[in-house]
């Protein structure tokens, strides 16, 4: 019986560390400029080139935000993020990723979990990998460079699907 059961948490609730869990998924962020919306971070494209319209862009500003809701609960293992190359490619930087149980939207006093941060600047990509038992639903990047744009080519989250009781 015990076997059966193991077996099916797999089953049910998948063992997905190789699968990017945010391909696809509903994105928004804090402002949207030149065109450079939250789904483009979540298309499967990565590539780095702007003018290929596969980059998310936010206006000017400390805070910008950018996130994706994940559609179930996961322990979050890491983070890869896709930096624009064509140009700007060091505005990418200072950074943190967040994890949410509930919308950051709705429930503005819950503590989210610290993914990880990165303070130099992005050269391709990136991966952050997060520590054991970062769980949740939503996944937030937050740039903190003073006066510039969030912006990025994709994100990938790679993690297992977690039961909510378990957080």
């Amino acid at each position: 019986m015990e076997i059966a059961l193991c077996l099916l948490y797999i089953v049910v609730l998948g063992h997905g560390s190789d699968t990017n869990i945010a391909l696809y998924k509903t994105a928004r962020q804090s402002t949207t400029a030149v065109g450079g919306f939250a789904s483009r971070a979540v298309d499967g494209d990565t590539n780095s080139d702007y003018m290929h319209s596969s980059c998310m862009h936010t206006n000017d500003g400390y805070g910008q935000w950018w996130e994706v809701d994940l559609f179930g609960f996961y322990e979050i293992e890491r983070v890869v993020v896709f930096n624009r190359v064509d140009c700007c490619s060091d505005r990418l930087k200072n950074f943190t990723i967040k994890v949410f149980v509930n919308d950051p939207l709705k429930f503005v006093n819950e503590k989210p979990l610290l993914c990880g941060k990165h303070p130099g600047v992005v050269g391709i990509s990136v991966t952050i990998n997060c520590p054991t038992g970062v769980r949740g639903r939503f996944l937030r990047i937050t740039n903190y460079k003073m006066g510039n744009p969030l912006c990025m080519c994709e994100v990938q989250v790679y993690g297992d699907a977690a039961p909510k009781s378990s957080m």
